[in-house]
């Protein structure tokens, strides 16, 4: 191959990255989220409650028409808790794993839903796991700021999966209160 046309080509290849770089970048967003005060959910039968006093989220705000955000990734932890992990009941060390990313939260008027949430307990000094899904969506709020912030709080959420009934047992209903400074 002559020089002329490798140059050619090499030069092609850097043009079309960059339209593809530049293409991406005006259509999404990344964004990232931190909770403003304690995530907390129960099971509204049992009463047993879960508080993470530490969460994040991180996805992106894809441009209009569309939802407002996508959220890729979610975290929940306790710091200084054994393993950093959230408690269930004031005690039980747990794993909180959020599953079925990503998550989208679209805007409406009063209320905007989070569809897809689920979140994966592993409480392994009990030990037993639980799986909380959204058979439907998580209402939420968004307020545009400074600050920004995404009020989540719905009992539109299951156990769906349960190896511990005397703190969340199969089909009862769930509660998910959450704030978070988006950024």
């Amino acid at each position: 191959m002559g020089r002329l046309t490798q140059r050619v080509l090499t030069a092609a290849a850097a043009t079309t990255a960059a339209v593809a770089l530049s293409a991406v970048s005006a259509f999404a967003s990344p964004i990232a989220g931190q909770n403003v005060e304690d995530v907390v959910a129960y099971d509204i039968s049992t009463g047993s409650a879960l508080f993470c006093t530490s969460s994040t989220l991180a996805g992106d705000a894809p441009s209009a028409p569309g939802p407002l955000f996508v959220i890729d990734a979610a975290s929940f932890s306790s710091p200084g808790e054994v393993n950093d992990w959230c408690l269930a009941n004031g005690s039980i060390p747990t794993q909180v794993v959020a599953t079925n990313l990503p998550w989208v939260f679209t805007a409406g008027s009063p209320l905007g839903e989070l569809a897809g949430v689920s979140l994966t307990l592993h409480m392994p000094s009990v030990p037993c796991t639980a799986t909380i899904t959204s058979p439907g969506d998580v209402s939420g709020t968004y307020t545009s700021g400074p600050p920004n912030i995404l009020n989540l709080n719905d009992d539109d959420l299951e156990v769906s999966n349960s190896s511990c009934p005397f703190l969340f047992a199969q089909g009862d209903d769930f509660r998910f209160v959450a704030q978070y400074e988006i950024s």
